[in-house]
């Protein structure tokens, strides 16, 4: 809460610079490290459902949710783009999803405040 209310009392260029990372950037880079690299450098490719779930908590702890609930709320998001990934073979398309949630996020910051 803190963070949401010092940034919007920033100037627009840390704000747009803030978004483009949260939005864009972000996403592209954990989509590569959670689904590219732990998919498919330290898991057999027949063990699709210890990847997902591995890189689902992984990611989570990444977030650091204060809250049991908090955390299960990250597993979940984590859950949700691996199943994308996994079905469709692409990353690209975790990376279009993550991209989304990420942008309806910082929307609700923007709205709720």
């Amino acid at each position: 809460m803190v963070l949401e209310k010092s940034l919007l009392q920033s100037n627009i260029l840390i704000i747009t610079l803030f978004i483009i990372q949260l939005v864009v950037i972000g996403p592209i880079i954990e989509e590569l490290i959670y689904r590219g690299m732990l998919f498919n450098l330290f898991f057999s490719s027949n063990k699709t459902l210890i990847k997902i779930c591995l890189s689902s908590i992984l990611f989570a702890s990444s977030h650091g949710g204060n809250t049991i609930f908090g955390f299960l709320i990250y597993v979940f998001i984590g859950f949700s783009f691996a199943i994308v990934y996994a079905k469709t073979g692409k990353l690209q398309n975790s990376i279009a999803v993550h991209i989304i949630t990420n942008a309806v996020a910082t929307v609700s910051i923007f709205i709720l405040n």
